[in-house]
């Protein structure tokens, strides 16, 4: 996958959430786990989730838009 981000808004996100955009090249996309988190003002929401290698199972990487 070729991602383009703001290098700025990178170190944001870092620094926010303790995760890099460049992470969302690792996501696989036929295999993610999204639910919906309904939770926040009405907007619907879907953590990604992406399992690590690491002996930890699943990591949280993002919050986006709802997919479905």
């Amino acid at each position: 996958m070729n991602l383009t981000f703001d290098p700025k808004k990178n170190v944001a996100n870092i620094a926010k959430h303790d995760v890099s955009l460049a992470d969302a090249a690792e996501i696989e996309w036929d295999t993610m786990y999204a639910v919906p988190d309904v939770r926040h003002g009405g907007k619907s929401l879907c953590p990604s989730l992406k399992s690590e290698p690491s002996g930890q199972q699943w990591k949280k990487i993002k919050r986006s838009p709802r997919l479905l």
